[in-house]
């Protein structure tokens, strides 16, 4: 009976083994030696968006653009394999054939080496019933949230909405008859779809697929409409007059009962290559996975170093063709795996941490660093809880994770391209990339949680100058949140992390930035804006005197200004007399007298009595009370630099 069942299963691992299974071949070259025969051939793979696009940002024609050589193809396709993508960029086509042909394919000359398709897998994000207590708005509806915090209603009043750009998105099926894009559709921006997985033009419900397959959609409708929803009231996308190319790369499969989703990364390389022919300008892929079912072909983190997965490197291979990649980081922070994703993992592909409104990072949003040790992911955006459109309700509903993070992400970047193409046509994916991670809130202090910060979609389109602040603790260095930062009579406030940002008027100006908190002694800075600046800084907040503290003077040593505390151990109104003296003795300047209840402030703006800006040097302070006298000096020192501009 044992033997019986060994023999069994020896048959059934046979079977198994000799089906046909999907493999990479690879070319030994392209049949074409002559270099000056490359750039006619090569041309006629692309369109004319696509050519475009590389003239304005002078990026020339190479040999990874000329096609497979057909006749190697067809040689493969003689012994009996099925041909399923050509891959020019890897100079290899994708088949599926059995074990034996594949030894006969591995023969033919012109062949280089083989490799086995892995097929990834992940868990679809959770459709969250009506359970957010959001926000409406008379024109967003309750997606406001999501597109405020990059600043995009800003950029709609001024009129961009990503008119003339084209954008790429890769996911597991789309519904385009869904009410959210009845715009897209009536005004044709939907340029082209297809479907990688069964090679046709229909990336929405399909008939012909498995039962499994026919609500594939349903993942990349939500993606889409972060980007192109347009329904005023109710949800509005980010960028909804874009034009758009919608691939089918994923399948949606069961296992145990849960929707996963899967693919194999032929398709989305494929896809990648194909949006590059039709002339996309950004790429927004929610594509994030590691797992191949506990096989032998799982990916280890020593492998996410930008160079192994095989849609890393297509993605790579679309970036340097002018083209702006987006990608999901992952949801795997609290996973086995807990790191970023490829092909996020690559260095010229922009990935996008999600966080919730209130600016931490998600729960669930993959952390980096890749392999290598570089920062990822690159950016972030609104992740948790997003308002997506459901095609299961044909209604808004809402869902979390990377993957709308980054269509919410690429979708602003097509404001800004939109907005910087005018200008400087010549501007490349990589150079739109670099814009967005300059004008993110923390650029001051990249970090493998959020990257470079959240994008803020005014400064990047160069329409708008900006403000980049971060609160701490003098003592401690602690970021504060919630701190109040007050400029003319707007009042901003920092983020969980410590973080505001303050667009401005692209004008010359004198700004003046003041912060009062509970806890805190006041301060308040003054600096020269000129248009064009961004400028950056860390302002540390001292805390209140301490209970044994009569006296405190700060920042010291300053530059502009001094902010003079002092207190009193009873509640009684009180009047102070402030005299500022040189170390000779000499008044310097004598301050308004001031009256106070226990705690006392004043700010001496580094002049003396004549109004005249004193010299650096040591000075003291002396405060007198009815009860009391108390002195401290300070040192003052050159003006006042903000810490960055640009």
């Amino acid at each position: 009976m044992f033997k019986n069942i060994v023999i069994i299963l020896m048959i059934c691992a046979i079977a198994i083994y000799a089906r046909p299974q999907k493999y990479l071949v690879y070319f030994e070259d392209k049949g074409i030696s002559e270099k000056s025969d490359w750039t006619q051939i090569a041309a006629k793979t692309l369109s004319q968006r696509s050519l475009q696009r590389r003239q304005h940002a002078n990026i020339p024609l190479d040999w990874y653009d000329l096609p497979v050589e057909e006749n190697y193809v067809q040689q493969v396709e003689n012994l009996g394999a099925e041909i399923v993508h050509n891959l020019k960029w890897f100079n290899a086509v994708s088949v599926i054939c059995e074990p034996e042909t594949l030894a006969l394919i591995r023969y033919l000359p012109f062949v280089s080496r083989t490799e086995k398709i892995r097929t990834l897998h992940a868990k679809l994000p959770p459709r969250i019933a009506l359970q957010r207590v959001a926000y409406v708005d008379s024109f967003y509806g309750s997606a406001f949230q999501q597109a405020d915090m990059l600043k995009v209603p800003f950029m709609h009043s001024a009129g961009y909405m990503g008119e003339g750009i084209i954008i790429g998105i890769l996911d597991s099926g789309f519904d385009i008859y869904q009410t959210a894009f009845d715009s897209v559709r009536t005004y044709g921006r939907i340029l082209s779809t297809y479907d990688f997985v069964h090679n046709d033009s229909s990336v929405g419900y399909d008939t012909s697929a498995n039962d499994w397959d026919q609500g594939g959609y349903g993942h990349g409708t939500m993606t889409f409409s972060c980007i192109a929803a347009y329904i005023p009231g109710t949800m509005v996308g980010v960028a909804p007059k874009s034009s758009f190319v919608l691939a089918k790369t994923e399948i949606i499969d069961t296992l145990g009962g849960e929707y996963e989703r899967q693919i194999e990364e032929d398709n989305w390389a494929a896809a990648v290559q194909w949006m590059d022919s039709v002339g996309v300008d950004i790429i927004s892929s929610s594509l994030g996975y590691y797992d191949f079912q506990g096989d032998s072909q799982d990916y280890s983190f020593e492998q996410m170093n930008g160079d192994f997965a095989i849609t890393t490197v297509a993605a790579d291979f679309a970036a340097s063709r002018g083209i702006a990649v987006f990608n999901s980081a992952g949801n795997e922070r609290v996973s086995g795996w807990g790191h970023i994703l490829a092909p996020a993992d690559g260095d010229s592909v922009c990935a996008v941490g999600a966080t919730d409104f209130a600016g931490n990072y998600a729960s669930f949003s993959s952390p980096g660093p890749t392999a290598d040790g570089r920062i990822k992911p690159d950016l972030s955006a609104p992740g948790a809880v997003i308002t997506v459109w459901n095609p299961d309700e044909n209604a808004i509903g809402y869902s979390s994770g990377t993957s709308f993070s980054c269509p919410i992400t690429a979708g602003t970047a097509a404001l800004v391209l939109q907005a910087r193409r005018a200008s400087n046509p010549e501007l490349s994916g990589w150079d739109l990339i670099e814009i967005l991670k300059e004008s993110a809130d923390q650029t001051l202090s990249p970090d493998n949680d959020y990257g470079w910060g959240i994008v803020k979609a005014p400064v990047a389109a160069g329409i708008m100058d900006g403000i980049y602040g971060m609160v701490s603790n003098s003592n401690s260095g602690q970021l504060l949140p919630d701190i109040p930062v007050i400029i003319g009579t707007d009042t901003f406030f920092t983020d969980v992390r410590g973080i505001f940002f303050i667009p401005i008027p692209k004008q010359d100006s004198t700004i003046t930035i003041r912060l009062a908190a509970d806890g805190y002694f006041y301060q308040e800075t003054t600096f020269t804006h000129r248009e064009s600046q961004i400028h950056r800084m860390q302002i540390p907040l001292t805390p209140v005197v301490e209970e044994s503290a009569e006296i405190l003077c700060y920042p010291n040593p300053f530059t502009d200004s001094l902010t003079i505390c002092w207190r009193e151990n009873d509640n009684q109104q009180r009047y102070a007399y402030i005299d500022i003296f040189s170390p000779s003795g000499e008044l310097v300047r004598q301050l308004p007298e001031q009256d106070f209840i226990e705690y006392g402030h004043i700010i001496w703006d580094a002049t003396n009595d004549h109004g005249k800006p004193i010299a650096p040097g040591i000075y003291f302070v002396l405060v007198q009370t009815e009860s009391k006298s108390n002195c401290c000096s300070a040192v003052q020192m050159h003006k006042f630099k903000v810490l960055y501009s640009k």
